[in-house]
């Protein structure tokens, strides 16, 4: 027979199968899709019972009793390991992070994550799925629908390429991501859709905060610096920097912004074009965020000053935190080296009025905050987390009088 007769043949068996193959998974999966759309659901969230997953663990031992030796050989025909656009089993998730730097951007978390992959059972990205080696940057709604489902099964093909480091496959490490998403208000609900529970509780988070007004200004002016961000096109400024008198921000509560700063989210403007990228200090509303999805012994937060005053204890935190039985080296310095600056434009001073304004907003959300961290309301921290300390006066920071 001709070889191209016979490989046309051959393309047409397969694709008859695919198709019998889809329309059997589509039959066999409709009697537990109950039991899955609660296990989707945002209830099962970290202080849930397990009822529920008893309920559902029940629901579906006994729809597999009732199915056929023969049914169960198909299924694992149309496995993910077979068919991996299908779905996704507990081994699609093996080799994918379960460490997240969360942030807080401008708190050091490039030098930290630096220290973290050095450890012979951590590692970061290969630079080849959705971001680069340390920031993924998957949890946003670039991938995932309103409602956390991601928008295609290829996104999770994306994500997966960036993670294949041999020292950390099939569990003989931790893969970590760096996306400093504490203030995004959508991504911890997406990793939280994103892993099956079996997962999630396995699932460990660091954030490091530092003052927020320090944080703000430093995240402002590398955003000029290093991205030409805070600017129009071909070096036109926008109003969030004014020619004429070079502040840095205009912060008063008039009726244009008075939304951002009373409304109590994780970190979202109102007016997303500029606050958005400038205010992520809001600390305590992102963690309360965060306690929505996942447990607060999940979660070793760090003033960065108490890193900068002693990298080695810190690291020997983390290291027990995550249960490793290999510890990182003595003597490392933090933070490291900073980016070179690519700008030649005017860098404005911080404006007096502009600094004190912000620091009083921000005032009673750190209060809050540290009640938060070292209080029990959203549950026990992490045993080795020591108190968190409060920040450096926001009045430290250098500015100009402009009268």
């Amino acid at each position: 027979m001709i070889p191209g007769i016979v490989l046309e043949q051959q393309a047409r068996f397969l694709l008859c199968l695919l198709v019998v193959l889809l329309c059997f998974e589509k039959s066999n999966s409709h009697s537990s899709s109950t039991s899955r759309s609660v296990e989707e659901q945002p209830q099962s969230r970290a202080h849930v019972g397990t009822s529920t997953t008893a309920s559902t663990s029940s629901s579906s031992s006994s729809s597999s009793s009732s199915s056929s030796s023969s049914s169960s050989s198909l299924r694992g025909l149309t496995s993910s390991a077979f068919f991996p656009f299908l779905k996704y089993g507990p081994n699609e998730y093996a080799n994918l992070p379960k460490l997240f730097l969360l942030g807080a951007q401008k708190a050091g978390t490039e030098s930290m994550f630096e220290e973290l992959i050095k450890h012979p059972k951590i590692c970061g990205s290969n630079g080849k799925g959705s971001g680069n080696w340390k920031e993924s940057h998957f949890y946003s709604n670039k991938h995932f629908e309103k409602d956390g489902k991601l928008q295609s099964p290829a996104m999770f093909q994306l994500y997966q390429q960036g993670y294949d480091d041999p020292k950390c496959l099939a569990g003989k490490g931790l893969f970590a991501d760096g996306t400093p998403c504490l203030h995004s208000c959508n991504s911890l609900q997406f990793i939280y859709n994103f892993y099956p529970e079996s997962v999630r509780k396995s699932l460990r988070f660091i954030a490091i905060l530092r003052e927020p007004v320090s944080r703000d200004w430093s995240g402002f002016s590398f955003g000029l610096t290093h991205y030409h961000h805070f600017y129009g096109q071909k070096g036109k400024e926008i109003p969030i920097l004014p020619v004429e008198q070079k502040h840095a921000w205009e912060v008063k509560k008039n009726s244009k912004h008075k939304e951002f700063f009373e409304e109590e989210t994780c970190g979202e403007a109102s007016d997303p074009k500029k606050f958005k990228d400038i205010f992520r200090g809001k600390y305590v509303l992102q963690f309360e965020e965060y306690a929505k999805y996942f447990s607060r012994e999940q979660l070793l937060v760090f003033n960065v000053e108490s890193i900068f005053a002693d990298p080695d204890a810190s690291m020997t935190i983390i290291q027990r935190f995550l249960d490793l039985d290999v510890a990182w080296p003595k003597n490392i310095t933090f933070p490291h080296g900073a980016h070179p600056a690519n700008f030649d434009g005017e860098v404005p001073e911080l404006a007096c009025k502009d600094r004190d304004a912000i620091g009083a907003f921000y005032e009673p959300l750190n209060k809050r905050l540290y009640a938060w961290l070292n209080g029990t309301s959203a549950g026990n921290k992490p045993k080795v987390e020591p108190p968190f300390l409060p920040f450096k006066s926001y009045q430290n920071i250098t500015c100009v009088d402009r009268r």
